[in-house]
């Protein structure tokens, strides 16, 4: 643990066989890169406290087979977690929780999530104005990216394929989901939109997920344009019945 440790520098170490594999508590601006996180029973590396933990820079680690792969917890924030290897965790590969302003950017995230059942993701996401890009997320149990309860995130330039459900938003509102690549994801769709409103998804292209390209369940006023939806399984986009409000399919491919 480090606990209101700041500017140290963390590279070249083995964190393994511990409940915790790096516990950053109320830290701010270190650098932890090119170590090894592995068999953690809890989480590779979390970052926890209060204001003055953030702004910590994690990246170009392999982070495997412990509970979770990156957990950030509320009161945290504008964190940068980037060109890491995360993968066979038994929960989410990356949870964020109540943070805010962190950048996910050009990671690797694949086959997560598979304990109990396999309902965990790629990265969940439960905070606002965070900026998850360019990442490869594939082969999750559950949802490549899922967000719930905040809002104004920003998903951009990602690589989503082969989970279970490509994006899914769930109550929150006012994100941007704009030019993702979103295919082969297999028991339900590749964006999923429910109880959540004023979202712009734009310029993404979807293909062959097995259910509808883009399905709305009881939105408003959510902006669904530019998108390319190729060979889905049923259709391209859904609103299921209900308090749809103004969500607006503008344009799109395939089968509406």
């Amino acid at each position: 643990m480090i606990m209101n440790g700041h500017n140290n520098n963390l590279n070249n170490n083995v964190f393994e066989n511990n409940i915790r594999g790096l516990d950053l508590f109320s830290s701010s601006e270190n650098e932890v890169y090119e170590n090894i996180f592995e068999e953690n029973s809890y989480v590779g590396i979390e970052m926890s406290g209060y204001q003055t933990c953030g702004r910590n820079n994690i990246h170009d680690n392999t982070i495997k087979t412990n509970g979770m792969g990156i957990y950030v917890q509320g009161g945290t924030a504008k964190n940068r977690i980037e060109s890491n290897n995360i993968y066979d965790n038994s929960y989410d590969g990356i949870d964020i929780l109540g943070s805010k302003s962190n950048i996910i950017i050009n990671n690797n995230i694949y086959s997560n999530g598979y304990i109990y059942g396999g309902t965990h993701d790629g990265i969940n996401c439960t905070g606002g104005w965070n900026v998850i890009s360019n990442n490869q997320i594939y082969k999750n149990a559950s949802t490549g990216i899922e967000l719930q309860y905040d809002g104004s995130n920003k998903v951009s330039g990602n690589t989503i394929y082969s989970n279970e459900a490509g994006i899914r938003l769930i109550n929150c509102d006012q994100n941007l989901i704009d030019d993702n690549d979103i295919y082969n994801n297999g028991d339900r769709n590749g964006i999923v939109i429910t109880c959540s409103d004023y979202n712009h998804i734009t310029n993404n292209r979807l293909k062959e997920n097995w259910s509808a390209g883009i399905a709305v369940y009881n939105g408003m006023e959510n902006v669904i344009r530019n998108n390319d939806i190729d060979k889905t399984g049923r259709s391209a986009t859904k609103y299921t019945p209900g308090h749809l409000g103004g969500a607006i399919l503008l344009s799109g491919g395939g089968e509406i």
